[in-house]
């Protein structure tokens, strides 16, 4: 927890400190959130943790497998080729 002085106020080296750190965890998201490919494995036990749910392993592997089919279906929407002057949308990569 960060130190207020007796103005309630931190101090320079105090707000420095927590910015430095900051910056730390965000450059560390940002990386995480460049990732192409990541496996649906993990993906999924990022999100069953971020949203505190548990999956049983059958439901696990039929999540995977869904994932693995929309990632099919949409290979040959990834594949075709744009002009430079249209324009593109999100992209999502398995």
């Amino acid at each position: 927890m960060a130190k207020k002085n007796s103005d309630g106020y931190l101090s320079a080296k105090e707000s420095r400190r927590i910015s430095k750190a900051n910056r730390k965890i965000t450059n560390q998201l940002e990386k995480q959130h460049k990732r192409k490919n990541v496996p649906e494995s993990e993906y999924l036990t990022q999100m069953t943790h971020l949203l505190d749910m548990e999956l049983d392993a059958p439901r696990r592997e039929e999540l995977e497998r869904q994932f693995a089919r929309i990632a099919a279906m949409a290979q040959p929407l990834m594949d075709y080729p744009l002009g430079p002057r249209e324009e593109i949308a999100g992209v999502y990569k398995a």
